[in-house]
């Protein structure tokens, strides 16, 4: 393991499988990553079940054998790694399913037949939807942090003199 930094890939299509790996193999090496492979969502669930806190981004491929669609596919990751942000691959055109899987949650879509003529288009994904969910988490944390100072401060302003820890 690399740094313990995981980008874990499901995609059923050997050949899409390759043509990734090959296209991220030095992005990978750089940013010190390493991407782990499932074929199947049951694959992908379980290795998300014991690999969990190492797992920094998914790459879903929307068309798996074990999933109804690609709607269910997307579900199946976010129900197993609400936490994790999600990049999806697939082959299909089909712009309304990739807006609404952003609208419930996906980072980005990005369709893989452009991986051969603009691999930069999947790097670029995958750095800025780890960087935009690393700000979206921290942003949440200090939202949290002041909405409790607030609390706080309202406490003591109400005449609660309580120091709370």
């Amino acid at each position: 393991m690399i740094s313990g930094k995981t980008v874990l890939l499901i995609e059923d299509n050997p050949d899409d499988a390759f043509l990734i790996d090959r296209t991220l193999r030095s992005y990978m090496r750089a940013h010190e990553y390493e991407l782990v492979r499932a074929s199947s969502m049951s694959e992908a669930e379980a290795y998300i079940d014991e690999n969990r806190e190492e797992i920094e981004l998914i790459l879903l491929d929307l068309d798996l054998p074990d999933t109804d669609d690609g709607r269910d596919s997307f579900a199946h990751v976010k129900r197993t790694a609400a936490d994790v942000p999600v990049v999806i691959m697939t082959g299909a055109d089909d712009n309304g399913m990739a807006l609404e899987i952003i609208d419930k949650g996906a980072e980005d879509f990005t369709n893989k037949k452009l991986l051969r003529e603009r691999p930069d288009l999947i790097r670029r994904s995958i750095e800025f939807a780890i960087r935009r969910h690393r700000l979206l988490s921290e942003t949440r944390k200090k939202a949290e942090d002041l909405a409790e100072r607030q609390d706080t401060l309202l406490s003591w302003l109400g005449g609660d003199y309580s120091v709370r820890k």
